[in-house]
């Protein structure tokens, strides 16, 4: 604005500036209209144009984004079928079948075999309706 002002630079002088430097803001179209009443010429406003076009972003080509991995499905986790059975132990039918009252250390092996034998009371007869 100050160098349209002045009569330092002729109108072709300041438009080679500004096609050579361009502006430092995006003139909007009061900036236009601003530049005309201070006697900007149409080579200035050209150039300023020219210089507004090779600012303003340019668009990058639309790529299709990549495509995406083949996704696999998750492996499915192994399913097993548990059956609870209930047993009931006869504390006294059950005991050491063998190797009991063995004495030693923890941990270390002893010299026979130990065996616990764990029973089951006699069966219960439940009443049945007829």
């Amino acid at each position: 604005m100050r160098l349209l002002s002045g009569a330092e630079l002729s109108a072709g002088e300041l438009a080679q500036l500004v096609r050579r430097n361009c502006l430092t803001f995006d003139p909007t179209s009061r900036d236009r209209n601003d530049l005309q009443l201070m006697g900007a010429d149409g080579t200035l406003l050209a150039a300023v144009d020219e210089c507004a076009r090779r600012k303003a972003p340019r668009r990058a080509a639309t790529r299709p984004p990549p495509a995406a991995p083949p996704v696999t499905p998750p492996v499915p986790l192994p399913v097993f079928q548990v059956q609870r059975i209930v047993v009931y132990v006869s504390a006294e039918r059950s005991g050491f079948v063998s190797g009991g009252g063995q004495r030693g250390s923890a941990g270390a092996q002893l010299p026979r075999a130990l065996v616990f034998e764990a029973r089951i009371p006699p069966a219960r007869r439940s009443p049945v309706k007829r």
